[in-house]
């Protein structure tokens, strides 16, 4: 039953973005989600203690990006979500990625485990209506208009991948919203931006800097 829940949302949202005169483009698997998940791993591996960092537990692990801030959330099953962040880095992993390396090595010579990381209780009902939304199982979203533009470089954008009895799903979602309210199907896409970029999960560490 699920599973069929899940393939009529895939058909009405793409049947509904591609009878809006082409305003949006839906990508699938031309996004390499893996790439994008394993470069995010290896750098929180390097910046926090082993003790701390496991990927093998079943749960959501969302990797964010605010414009330069770095944070990884994971979400168990008792509530709590465990929160990592990474203090700003300056330099570009694209444009420099010697001088971003460098910068990684020197974050990783002193762990940021007693700075940089907390846990906060999250209300039941409100993880719960997240989870309902399976966005996982959405596709990556941008507006066609501005598309060749690359408008989207600034705006959040989140990796990750929800893992269940040792299957995991892989996402990759980036806000592309434009100040206009989302109508269905894309309204789930403005109920996960709601949820990420609000307090406390767009809130900023003191120490972590």
């Amino acid at each position: 039953m699920m599973l069929k829940r899940v393939l009529c949302l895939a058909v009405i949202l793409f049947s509904s973005l591609f009878s809006q005169e082409l305003d949006y483009m839906v990508f699938g698997k031309d996004i390499d989600k893996t790439m994008l998940i394993n470069a995010q791993k290896n750098l929180y591996e390097q910046t926090f203690s082993d003790s701390l960092i496991s990927w093998n537990k079943d749960g959501l692990y969302v990797f964010a990006d605010y414009n330069g801030i770095k944070k990884l959330f994971v979400f168990e099953k008792n509530n709590v979500v465990r929160v990592f962040s990474i203090p700003v880095i300056r330099q570009s992993s694209l444009l420099d990625p010697e001088k971003y390396s460098d910068e990684v090595k020197k974050l990783s010579t002193r762990k940021l485990d007693s700075r940089c990381y907390t846990e906060i209780e999250l209300d039941s009902n409100k993880e719960h209506s997240l989870m309902q939304t399976r966005f996982w199982k959405l596709p990556y979203v941008v507006p066609y208009r501005e598309y060749s533009f690359l408008p989207l470089i600034n705006k959040p954008a989140f990796a990750g991948f929800y893992r269940e009895s040792s299957t995991e799903h892989l996402f990759y979602i980036r806000d592309f919203r434009d100040g206009s309210e989302l109508k269905k199907p894309l309204d789930v896409y403005g109920s996960f931006f709601d949820f990420f970029e609000k307090s406390p999960f767009a809130d900023t560490m003191e120490d972590c800097k």
